[in-house]
């Protein structure tokens, strides 16, 4: 796991402590100094058939996730502040950087936006390393990224310190982020598909941009599959707990029935609840930062 902070803030204090967590794939994209954009993929054909995503939002420890609406939504997470004084930047070793200024968003492309003030710091979780993979896979993509990361990740995670009654404001129902034992509140956002995938689903990121100058296409590898990669931790020091770092293929399934043993994870079988135990390996797509910032890395636990 690898964190990113803003070099003048010491260190992180502790609860009560905002966490937004991000899973699979997702563009966190520059919305002025204050704000960034998140956009979710709308999922195309013949994606849908052979390795269908999922977008949803909400805890899995709390209640069943809630999926964003299709066709264009906005949501927007209010009662942060936002992080102009204090904002930590996406390093280009931790994350995929493309050039916001080279880029035009496709609407048509894109499921769901949700706006978030800029973070106090940035974490990311069950990394994927990079070495001799080409992300890039022409030399258009590689000149819109600030430079080649050496991992890529899963989950990336917002943190704030300052905020009051923290709600996701949608075009139906507002969601109010509920708090743990702990004081921490998190909120988790989905785009991944629900069973193991097989297939390279990165055309979905690809197809939200163009580039600007000659309205061609990016071509940019962003499966986490074929690579080096970590699962989810069993212990984090914000507040996070296991459940909230797997993906939708690990979590919990609420249907009648008992829990099947997994010897890969050490458990015996349980009645009363179905459990969802095709993988508990990386799948899927990590994100990319489209901005046009680049901040210092620093490890932490």
């Amino acid at each position: 796991m690898r964190m990113t902070v803003n070099p003048h803030l010491q260190q992180s204090p502790g609860p009560p402590r905002l966490n937004v967590i991000f899973h699979g794939l997702m563009a966190f994209r520059d919305s002025g100094t204050q704000y960034y954009d998140v956009l979710i993929p709308q999922e195309s054909l013949p994606n849908a058939a052979t390795c269908p995503h999922l977008a949803k939002y909400g805890n899995p420890l709390v209640a069943t996730l809630t999926p964003f609406e299709d066709g264009r939504s906005f949501y927007e997470l209010q009662g942060a502040r936002d992080g102009t004084a204090t904002a930590a930047r996406p390093s280009s070793s931790n994350a995929v950087i493309l050039h916001n200024g080279s880029l035009l968003p496709q609407p048509e492309s894109v499921r769901a936006i949700v706006r978030v003030p800029k973070p106090d710091v940035i974490r990311h979780y069950r990394g994927a390393e990079t070495k001799d993979a080409l992300l890039g896979q022409d030399a258009t993509t590689n000149q819109l990224m600030i430079a080649p990361p050496d991992v890529i990740h899963e989950v990336t995670v917002f943190s704030y310190f300052f905020f009051h009654r923290p709600v996701l404001v949608g075009p139906c129902d507002d969601y109010t982020i509920p708090m743990n034992g702990l004081g921490y509140y998190n909120l988790c956002i989905y785009c991944q598909p629900l069973d193991e995938c097989q297939e390279d689903d990165s055309g979905l990121f690809n197809n939200m941009f163009k580039v600007k100058n000659s309205g061609g296409n990016i071509q940019l590898d962003l499966f986490v599959r074929r690579l080096v990669a970590d699962g989810y931790p069993v212990k984090t020091s914000i507040g996070i707990d296991q459940e909230e770092l797997k993906a939708l293929s690990e979590l919990p399934k609420s249907v009648g029935g008992g829990v099947e043993p997994d010897p890969k994870r050490g458990t015996k079988a349980k009645p009363g609840t179905q459990v969802n135990i095709k993988t508990s390996d990386p799948g899927g797509c990590g994100s990319a930062f489209v901005c046009d910032g680049d901040g210092p890395p620093r490890t932490g636990g």
